[in-house]
């Protein structure tokens, strides 16, 4: 996970997807990000941050803190250790397939897609193991 701190100058074209939020650029101080993804929850948050000075934490292009200049930190909600059931046996299941030659056809891209899948869910969770951060839900309702 990568600090990134400045004062937040110019947020990029967005696209909202779902859950989450795709930024062209994030522009602080002299640094200009590319290509940032966050969720929706902590998207209100980073809006509310333009013109302050703050800290982005980053990680695999998706932003899973934000640290205000007084000291209060926000991450976006943990996905819960069930959540990694699923990666975990697409990793196992593409293992297995990977034995036979007419299985690897199938197990290899279902290796490649969990292991994509539990890497992104660690990203997730990175930005709660800073101290005293508030989850923030990944989605807002409305």
């Amino acid at each position: 996970m990568k600090a990134h701190e400045g004062v937040l100058k110019e947020l990029g074209e967005s696209t909202i997807d779902g859950p989450g939020v795709l930024y062209s650029y994030i522009e602080m101080d002299d640094v200009m990000l590319k290509k940032i993804a966050t969720f929706r929850g902590l998207n209100g948050k980073l809006e509310g941050a333009l013109g302050k000075r703050i800290t982005l934490y980053i990680n695999r292009n998706l932003l899973v803190a934000l640290k205000e200049a007084g000291g209060k930190t926000y991450c976006t909600e943990k996905i819960p250790t069930s959540g990694k059931f699923f990666p975990f046996l697409l990793v196992v299941l593409g293992i297995i397939l990977c034995l036979t030659i007419i299985g690897a056809i199938a197990g290899i891209p279902m290796l490649w897609f969990g292991w994509r899948i539990y890497k992104n869910i660690q990203a997730i969770n990175s930005g709660a193991s800073l101290p005293n951060a508030v989850e923030i839900p990944r989605d807002r309702y409305e």
